[in-house]
């Protein structure tokens, strides 16, 4: 194999624990609980972090932090946020109060922009004026 393909980077000890491999299993696919053993990752413990992460139906603002849910099961920070993260697949996010813009909030928009427009009779004044609404992310190009 290393002569018939000498531009790859193979070793004979790789190769020959390959080939062992291939002859006792058949296959070199790993085998089922082989690797790193999950020490805090356990069921048990996702259940704990997620019957504390999220807010009890009897009890509202019942949740707790990644660093109280440390404190109280003893698992580190890191890994009850890769708990949350992988094994409970939520997402964090902060709730923004912004603006309400209704239909009368439009209207006076459309309103000043047009008397703004107004104030520049003509091109050489101004070439071009850009209306923005950051709320919905509208652009507007008036010449």
């Amino acid at each position: 194999m290393i002569t018939a393909f000498p531009n790859k980077a193979w070793s004979k000890t790789n190769l020959n624990r390959i080939c062992k491999k291939i002859d006792a299993d058949g296959t070199i696919a790993r085998k089922t609980g082989s690797g790193h053993r999950k020490s805090v990752g356990t069921v048990r413990n996702i259940r704990r972090a997620s019957e504390l992460i999220c807010s009890q139906e009897d009890n509202a603002q019942s949740r707790k932090s990644t660093w109280e849910i440390e404190r109280e099961t003893g698992i580190s920070r890191r890994t009850v946020q890769c708990i949350v993260k992988h094994d409970l697949q939520l997402q964090t996010y902060k709730r923004v109060i912004g603006q309400v813009i209704n239909e009368n909030c439009k209207l006076k928009r459309l309103q000043r922009s047009q008397q703004l427009l107004d104030r520049f009779p003509n091109e050489r004044s101004v070439r071009s004026i850009w209306f923005t609404d950051e709320k919905t992310n509208v652009y507007v190009y008036c010449v």
